[in-house]
């Protein structure tokens, strides 16, 4: 006997995909596979007031926002920038001495990580959106680079949930991240 996965299209939620160079945001998940328990339940996250959260169990903070975004209202507004590998470390360096000041420690996940925030419940975008509004359905880079080649490394497709490398020259978005 054969298991089934039921998918549910949100209401009012049009099926995003990566289109090229171009993200789709979504507000909510696109496609909820009702059958799949949270992997990224809200009450395993302490939310900030400053567009910031924390994950209980690992004890890392992370940006709701991707870079590029604003954090107003509670709602991440704008376009997440999208930078080839190196130069998403020379914006993660720029981020620390302006905007990201505050705290000054920002990084780019390590791609286990970026890995733990995939909610498997969801697609299009596969993360949890009431914790990380407004995330483009999109591949975003980790610092992990690809052991056996130097032009490749690590991101996670925040589109279907998976993990892939990659040529370091292609841009994709950031969200950033930190230990307090």
């Amino acid at each position: 006997m054969g298991r089934s996965i039921r998918y549910t299209l949100t209401s009012g939620v049009i099926i995003l995909a990566w289109l090229g160079s171009q993200a789709l945001y979504a507000k909510d998940c696109g496609v909820v596979q009702a059958s799949v328990q949270s992997s990224t339940p809200e009450r395993d996250f302490l939310v900030h007031a400053d567009g910031t959260l924390t994950h209980l169990r690992s004890g890392l903070m992370w940006m709701r926002c991707s870079l590029g975004q604003r954090w107003r209202k509670g709602e991440c507004v704008g376009e997440s920038t999208p930078y080839d590998w190196k130069a998403a470390n020379e914006a993660v360096a720029a981020f620390n001495r302006g905007e990201g000041a505050k705290y000054g420690n920002w990084r780019l996940p390590v791609k286990e990580e970026l890995e733990s925030l995939i909610e498997q419940r969801c697609r299009y975008p596969a993360i949890n959106t009431s914790l990380f509004p407004n995330t483009a359905a999109s591949p975003y880079w980790s610092s992990t680079p690809y052991e056996t080649y130097t032009n490749l490394a690590w991101y996670v497709d925040f589109t279907q949930g998976e993990s892939r490398h990659y040529f370091t020259h292609m841009a994709f978005p950031l969200r950033l991240v930190r230990v307090p």
